[in-house]
């Protein structure tokens, strides 16, 4: 599985936010911070809008901020709000419809372990995780 670059960008946007909890950032700051080309940040932030994950206020002092505690914000439900799939693709084939195919319900299984992973993981522990220190 390879995540699209939009989601890329929308996990990091919401890190980000998480971190500034307390305050509205502006499109133009995460844009220049975060170094995501403005027209493709503002797309993505109308998806999160859109999805409850974000809430955002007009003004000179507006901008976005999370909708939800981090604890509460999984990656599926980003993965969602951004149009991601969460499948494993492994036949080449497309004409693959796994019931002939030998490895087919193995994969499956696999996708539905990966699913229910991002089910359960929420935006704090991939924030706890990204802060831990790393073994040489």
């Amino acid at each position: 599985m390879r995540l699209a670059r939009k989601t890329h960008y929308g996990i990091q946007i919401l890190t980000y936010l998480a971190g500034h909890d307390t305050e509205w950032l502006s499109l133009r700051i995460l844009a220049e911070e975060l170094k995501i080309p403005l027209s493709f940040l503002k797309h993505i932030g109308l998806a999160l809008k859109r999805s409850r994950i974000l809430k955002s206020l007009g003004g000179v002092h507006g901008g976005y901020c999370l909708a939800k505690t981090p604890n509460e914000i999984t990656l599926s439900m980003i993965f969602r709000s951004l149009g991601e799939t969460v499948r494993l693709e492994p036949c080449k084939a497309r004409q693959c419809n796994h019931t002939k195919c030998v490895t087919g319900r193995f994969w499956e299984g696999v996708s539905a372990n990966i699913a229910s992973a991002f089910d359960q993981t929420t935006l704090e522990q991939v924030i706890r995780a990204s802060t831990l220190p790393t073994k040489n």
